[in-house]
């Protein structure tokens, strides 16, 4: 049979053909740039967490058969990213929530070697409190400088298959080991309870200058504000309390990527 179509004649056959190709030059189009391995997009290690927005929207799935250890979920798209490992043999990557997306909970798989033949070396599918999933993160150790490290991403649910944003960044180690200096609970105040004035113990932390120390009260109101210069050694720092009404209040500290409080008693 023979269709019309302007001023051409088209066989049906050859018209079914181009409507299926027509389709599928419109899906591979709208697919992410990072769609496969092969176009990972190359993400930067810095200090700071460093936001880059992934969007697995109208991506496809990685073959069955790529490593996926104890996170494999199969048939979810995915987009893929890769770092250079720096001097210090050692990343972290973490997710987190996107402006206006609906994600909650990503899936992270990292890899060595190349796109043909990758290495699984961790995977994280994370479950928050209570089984409630949460935004995975990936703590990596121990690897060669200069080297690739290969990140495929998604969107993690169990249910249904899921697509859409969220925030990936990487840090190097020495972020990831300040936050947990303060986080461990190296913060110390003494005396505790304190009248007009108490010593603020900050634990050293490697590559950060100077930090910022607020006391907040028990309406949530910063009621002092003090700017710390670090060293290398570990800090000690006095706090004036003076004029401060007797009460329950937290003494917060930041550096950098960290932060930590702790609890002040003022008599």
């Amino acid at each position: 049979m023979l269709r019309f179509i302007g001023q051409l004649c088209i066989s049906r056959p050859a018209l079914v053909a181009i409507l299926l190709l027509s389709q599928a030059v419109a899906v591979l189009a709208q697919a992410p740039a990072n769609d496969d391995c092969a176009q990972a997009i190359l993400l930067t290690t810095s200090p700071t967490c460093t936001n880059t927005l992934a969007n697995t929207t109208q991506a496809t799935a990685s073959p069955a058969s790529l490593p996926s250890g104890t996170c494999s979920i199969s048939n979810t798209p995915d987009v893929w990213f890769r770092v250079v490992v720096p001097s210090d043999g050692g990343v972290t990557i973490r997710t987190s929530a996107a402006a206006g997306s609906t994600t909650t909970s990503t899936i992270l798989d990292a890899y060595s070697g190349t796109c043909g033949n990758l290495v699984l070396l961790a995977c994280d599918r994370t479950t928050g409190q209570g089984g409630t999933p949460a935004f995975s993160s990936l703590a990596l150790r121990n690897l060669t400088p200069g080297s690739m490290v290969y990140i495929r991403s998604r969107v993690n649910n169990t249910v249904v298959v899921m697509t859409g944003t969220f925030n990936i960044c990487v840090e190097g180690l020495q972020v990831t080991a300040n936050r947990a200096a303060l986080a461990d609970g190296f913060l110390s105040l003494w005396p505790n309870p304190a009248q007009h004035r108490t010593q603020l113990a900050l634990p050293a932390l490697p590559g950060q200058a100077a930090a910022m120390v607020e006391i907040i009260n028990s309406l949530g109101q910063t009621v002092r504000t003090q700017a710390v210069t670090l060293s290398p050694s570990g800090t000690t720092v006095e706090l004036n309390l003076v004029d401060l009404p007797a009460g329950i209040y937290t003494v917060w500290a930041r550096a950098g990527q960290a932060s930590a409080t702790v609890r002040l008693l003022i008599d």
